[in-house]
């Protein structure tokens, strides 16, 4: 892949996004899948939920890679069991808790 090529800004803006989340907060990554064609209405509702950081658009297994971020553990758990997985269009999701 040639320098500069979609893995390498992608690896860029997840760091560049990790740098800016709030110290003493938990974070995490979480993978979604979304039913056809509800795209833009679910990354409009994600963007509006406290507790999202940033709502990427992706291509291939998943469709949306969201970062999560509150003041626990529970915080979070509920950020995504309670709000993301329960948002019309969502047929699945994958979740990455970041240790540090």
């Amino acid at each position: 892949m040639p320098d500069g090529g979609y893995l390498h800004t992608f690896g860029y803006s997840l760091i560049h996004v990790l740098a800016w989340c709030t110290v003493g907060m938990e974070r995490a990554i979480v993978l979604v899948n979304l039913s056809p064609g509800a795209e833009e209405e679910s990354i409009a509702a994600l963007k509006s939920m406290p507790g999202i950081l940033s709502v990427y658009q992706l291509y291939g297994l998943y469709d949306l890679l969201v970062m999560v971020e509150g003041p626990d553990d529970q915080a979070v758990k509920s950020i995504i069991a309670d709000n993301l997985r329960s948002k019309s269009g969502v047929v699945s999701t994958i979740t990455m808790k970041i240790l540090s």
